[in-house]
């Protein structure tokens, strides 16, 4: 049997906000602007980067085992690939469906306060960095993307931005 824990490595580094675990008027907590608060149909404004890392395995020397890719708002995705970098753009379905994950609730909750994940496998590690509205939240998602549970949210953003 899995046991349920929150998966640990959590980074908060608010840069303006003299205490980011305050309600601020129209945010969510920490800070986090979102679309419904400012009346904006541009549900993604308010962060400016959301990054995926990957990687694991004994790696022999001069070879990359980690890969990443970082999306902004726009769709713009920077990869590396086990070394190989390149640049990509997201399809308006699959930016339609990162908006509606990175602008929740449960996923801003999540990358400030740490998700629910079952126990990790210990040779990878999966993490998430979401920077914005002054702030920079990391979480190691890694028992998430590989163990559940089920429709998760970061196992969802593993599985849109991976692809590219």
């Amino acid at each position: 049997m899995l046991v349920g824990f929150a998966c640990g490595g959590a980074t908060s580094v608010p840069s303006d906000m003299a205490d980011a675990s305050a309600d601020a008027p129209g945010t969510l907590d920490g800070g986090w602007d979102t679309a419904q608060d400012r009346g904006s149909g541009d549900a993604l404004a308010g962060w400016q980067e959301l990054e995926l890392e990957n990687g694991g395995g004994l790696c022999p020397p001069q070879i990359s085992c980690s890969s990443s890719w970082t999306v902004t708002p726009d769709g713009h995705i920077a990869a590396t690939r086990r070394g190989d970098a390149g640049v990509a753009q997201m399809s308006p379905t699959e930016l339609a469906e990162l908006d509606s994950i990175v602008s929740s609730a449960p996923f801003r909750n999540g990358m400030m306060n740490g998700f629910v994940c079952d126990r990790p496998p210990t040779d990878v590690f999966v993490s998430l960095r979401l920077d914005g509205d002054g702030a920079s939240h990391t979480q190691s998602v890694t028992g998430c993307v590989f163990s559940g549970p089920a429709g998760n949210l970061p196992r969802k953003v593993n599985d849109l931005l991976s692809k590219y």
